[in-house]
């Protein structure tokens, strides 16, 4: 039997600890009282100490579990030593070291990695945005990302590679000024009716006379696409000493000079390409070339840093080239002047639904990415549920053609249907395969579970991104849905099936797959402690099924709204860096066809518009961190897609920027330029933008209420 200590039992409290009811009580009440004071006062500091010294999220993820349990931990031991469980500790400690032990060989790899983390955070070898190289040159590309466990390099063929932090610490490592070389590409349009010879030998020419190029490996070129305007002339050069500053001047003098080599041979570079031929002026109609943009006077967040810094952007050809505190040091031929307000890259909206092919009375390319440049998006990536849907080349071509009317940059999903033509879309220039239905949507492309798991393991051993809707309809639950009850969908289609489902995909996918509009905290846990990644939308962080006595059955989505209580939950887990990105699941249905019973009204809210204003407002009151939205919105969701050009105001990326000035504003449907007309966020609070450049061209501008639109020239991101 358990004894209290000497020094307890010869004082007042003896008598009462003799009492295991007492003790109980004695023991819950220390133990709750430890760890609320604990974890009220450890993780707000542990959380300060991280921002200031700033770490990621992904290093912070462990870090924070590790406070919690040495929280518990301490909670713990003080309430047993409060109860006189002295003994116990005794044991525990006993039993401590041999889970430790245990633990320490079961997961030695594990450990190996997170001690070479803690050697990359604390000594440096390496940077984000550093060049590396390692295994004797048999890998290199740009840091992207540094966790504790992992570090993620982008190479320069635009592949995406996790490295165990041990192969980066016990292999020699080369940075960017010990690199003696450096492989780039790039692609030059040129009109059918130009000389394909004359234009390779330009190409090749200026290559060779520019003295930051190496002449060996020789400079070559290659025709790589034969695009409805233009024919693509891949050039590949290699350059000496490539940090990031001199590979991003090299490749900006060489594209210059073979376009004014070009403009001399009368060589065309049909619009749109990369935007070096010229764009049409919003304010007067006329066509005009523009080759060169300074923006200035804003307070630019770029890179990875974490606080807006008072600096200039220098854009050339589309591609920022200079980021400094002034860069107006030569002739420009337009300067953008922010006036003080904040300037932020262009957000990535991974998962809108722009309904052309096939629905264009609720929305088509031009009106969706009109409404998408005018919240500050300027790349979107289309999802394949349209009429005819994207399963097969010939509609993958049809829809790039469609979207040619597009203002912003995109990218164009493949759909995985019984009908699917997978030889055919691997031909293609495809973002991502998917979202792939586990459950019926709109478009009824629900598959069985046999083609799911064959199409994930096709495409993931491709190397090439599956994303997936992840519902189970057999967790499904029969309800009345002939009335005009909103809620009965959500009772309809429950937490359990999306669950359900997410466990499924987790065991199925070999390869990291890529989880859309998560709607539950739960599913966010799972998927958190995998490699895959996950996306959450506007409508499942801000509203619930609390919301839908007002919203009626203009909210019904899949997966519907959720509790308000898992609502706050979902929140939690984007601030504490659970959730991969935030994208809108943009899917407009005119008001007439949601105006209707639950059973006959369509799925889907649109949302591309108000995003970015959103979550700006919500940084404005101190409830997300700037940096984390820039995050969540534009360097996430280009990171998981593999856009490598797009997500962030660096040099050498696109020129995709928007900038807002920190003015509230109240959404109205009748504001926004969704063909739909609605939005599930009326009278929410929102920051707009005031400009939008895509590729350095100015595409959208207000004043007073004044807009103007750039018509097209939003092009398709290979």
């Amino acid at each position: 039997m358990l004894e209290a200590p000497r020094y307890l039992r010869d004082s007042p409290l003896g008598s009462y600890l003799a009492d295991p009811v007492f003790t109980a009580a004695v023991f819950v009440a220390v133990f709750v009282g430890i760890y609320l004071i604990a974890r009220s006062t450890a993780e707000p500091l542990i959380k300060r100490i991280l921002d200031d010294r700033g770490v990621d999220r992904h290093a912070r993820r462990p870090l924070m579990r590790i406070t919690r349990f040495l929280v518990v931990f301490v909670a713990f031991g003080t309430a047993f030593a409060a109860a006189g469980f002295g003994s116990i500790l005794t044991s525990l400690a006993t039993i401590a070291a041999a889970a430790t032990l245990a633990i320490g060989l079961a997961t030695q790899n594990v450990i190996r990695n997170f001690v070479s983390g803690v050697f990359i955070y604390t000594e440096r070898p390496f940077k984000t945005d550093d060049w590396i190289e390692w295994e004797d040159g048999t890998y290199s590309g740009v840091v992207e990302d540094i966790s504790l466990r992992v570090t993620r390099v982008r190479t320069f063929d635009n592949e995406l590679l996790t490295v165990p932090n041990s192969s980066l610490t016990e292999n020699v490592v080369k940075n960017p000024v010990d690199g003696d070389r450096l492989r780039l590409k790039f692609v030059f349009g040129i009109g059918y009716e130009d000389d394909i010879a004359e234009a390779t030998g330009i190409i090749v020419e200026e290559a060779e006379a520019h003295d930051g190029i190496l002449n060996d490996p020789a400079p070559s070129v290659r025709v790589t696409e034969l695009a409805d305007s233009y024919v693509g002339l891949q050039s590949r050069i290699w350059i000496s000493d490539p940090s990031r500053s001199d590979f991003v001047k090299s490749r900006s003098e060489y594209i210059e000079n073979v376009k004014n080599r070009f403009d001399e041979e009368g060589i065309e570079m049909p619009f749109p390409q990369r935007d070096l031929s010229g764009c049409r002026d919003t304010r007067t109609g006329v066509r005009r070339r523009m080759t060169s943009v300074a923006v200035v006077n804003g307070r630019v967040l770029h890179g990875a840093t974490r606080e807006p810094e008072d600096v200039e952007i220098r854009v050339e050809n589309g591609v920022v080239t200079r980021i400094a505190e002034s860069v107006r040091d030569g002739s420009v031929d337009r300067t953008v002047d922010a006036d003080g307000a904040l300037v932020l890259p262009g957000a990535v909206d991974a998962h809108v639904h722009f309904r052309e092919p096939g629905a264009t009375q609720k929305e088509d390319w031009r009106s969706g990415s009109r409404s998408a440049v005018a919240g500050g998006v300027t790349t979107v990536v289309d999802q394949p549920n349209t009429d005819p849907p994207t399963v097969d080349g010939a509609a993958f071509d049809e829809k790039r053609q469609l979207a040619s009317r597009a203002v912003v940059d995109h990218g164009i999903n493949a759909g995985v249907t019984p009908d699917w033509r997978p030889d055919e879309l691997f031909d293609r220039p495809v973002s991502a395969y998917g979202e792939v239905f586990m459950a019926d949507s709109t478009g009824e492309m629900g598959v069985d579970a046999s083609l799911f798991e064959r199409a994930v393991r096709r495409v993931g051993s491709r190397g090439e991104l599956v994303t997936v809707h992840a519902e189970d309809s057999d967790e499904f639950v029969d309800v009345d849905l002939d009335n005009d009850d909103a809620d009965a969908w959500s009772r309809h289609r429950p937490p359990e099936a999306e669950i359900t489902a997410v466990e499924r995909a987790v065991d199925v996918a070999d390869e990291a797959v890529h989880f859309a509009h998560v709607s539950h905290p739960r599913s966010v846990d799972i998927i958190d402690e995998t490699r895959h990644t996950c996306e959450v939308t506007p409508h499942h962080l801000l509203l619930s099924r609390d919301d839908l006595g007002e919203l009626g059955t203009y909210g019904r989505m899949n997966p519907p709204l959720r509790s308000e209580n898992a609502r706050r939950r979902l929140f939690e887990r984007l601030i504490e860096g659970a959730v991969d990105c935030v994208a809108t699941d943009h899917a407009p249905h005119t008001a007439e066809e949601k105006d209707a019973t639950v059973a006959e009204a369509p799925s889907g809210v649109p949302g591309v518009e108000t995003v970015y204003p959103l979550l700006l407002a919500l940084a404005l009151d101190d409830e997300l961190l700037l940096s984390h939205v820039v995050e969540l919105v534009a360097q996430a969701p280009a990171r998981i897609l593999g856009f490598g050009d797009k997500g962030a105001i660096r040099e050498g990326n696109d020129a995709d920027i928007a900038i807002f000035d920190e003015t509230f504003e109240t959404i109205r449907a009748d504001r926004l330029h969704t063909r739909c007309g609605w939005t599930p966020f009326e009278g929410f609070d929102g920051v707009f933008p005031r400009t939008v450049l895509r590729r350095g061209e100015v595409v959208y501008e207000r004043d007073e209420g004044d807009e103007r639109f750039a018509e097209n020239g939003g092009a398709l991101v290979v």
